[in-house]
């Protein structure tokens, strides 16, 4: 889970920091801090639903990568059958 929740980060730093505005970074990171902070509070205040909370995002997180992984699939069979010049489904 750490390299999933290190690659969304990465990855929406690395969309944020392409506007040249510095709104956008600042609101970024102050909304960083907030979370953590809110979900430090919520783990020593309440840590059954803590638990809770990162159960379903872990669950949600396993169907998405279930799903992004059928998607790169399908999308490389098709570009394989491209290559190849195989013809496509027949209509």
């Amino acid at each position: 889970t750490a390299l999933v929740s290190h690659a969304l980060k990465a990855s929406l730093r690395l969309a944020i920091n392409t506007s040249p505005e510095p709104v956008t970074n600042v609101a970024a990171s102050v909304g960083e801090d907030l979370a953590v902070v809110g979900v430090v509070l919520l783990a020593v205040t309440h840590p059954w639903i803590a638990l809770a909370v990162v159960l379903v995002l872990l669950a949600l997180g396993g169907t998405l990568l279930v799903w992004a992984v059928r998607r790169i699939r399908r999308g490389v069979r098709r570009r394989r059958g491209r290559r190849s010049g195989a013809a496509g489904p027949a209509a």
